[in-house]
């Protein structure tokens, strides 16, 4: 599987953490998620500002299922409601909002059916680094 600057942490739900935070790394990601067959994918995310979420979105909206969005521990974080509303009344993607990065990825593991499916965690190095930070704690 190619896999840029990703980690896999899970097979059963697939869990991929990615560094992807802006623009073109999400062009890149959503273009290897469909060559992969692995959209739609749920997506936990993220982003920092000044990025520009509302392409980060669009661009992830293409291979998305849905979208979770949290905020790591930063205080650049966009409002995760903020960066739902825009990919529901922007795009027309469901997306939910959960503030715990730790919390957001249970969700996000409940949301598949019966452990398929695959699980994106993108937007912010922060985020990728706190998920697998805690990940490697269970």
């Amino acid at each position: 599987m190619c896999i840029r600057d990703r980690e896999i942490i899970a097979r059963n739900p697939l869990v991929i953490v990615d560094c992807a935070h802006n623009p073109p790394s999400a062009i890149a990601t959503a273009r290897e998620i469909f060559k992969l067959g692995l959209a739609p994918a749920i997506f936990l995310v993220g982003i920092n500002s000044p990025k520009d979420y509302e392409k980060m979105i669009y661009h992830w909206s293409k291979v998305a299922k849905c979208f979770i969005f949290t905020k790591a521990n930063s205080p650049r974080t966009y409002s995760p409601q903020m960066l739902a509303d825009c990919a529901e009344h922007r795009f027309g993607i469901k997306s939910f909002v959960q503030e715990n990065p730790a919390l957001a990825l249970q969700q996000a593991i409940d949301m598949t059916a019966e452990n398929e499916g695959t699980i994106f965690v993108a937007g912010s190095a922060y985020l990728a680094g706190e998920i697998l930070a805690g990940w490697k704690m269970v």
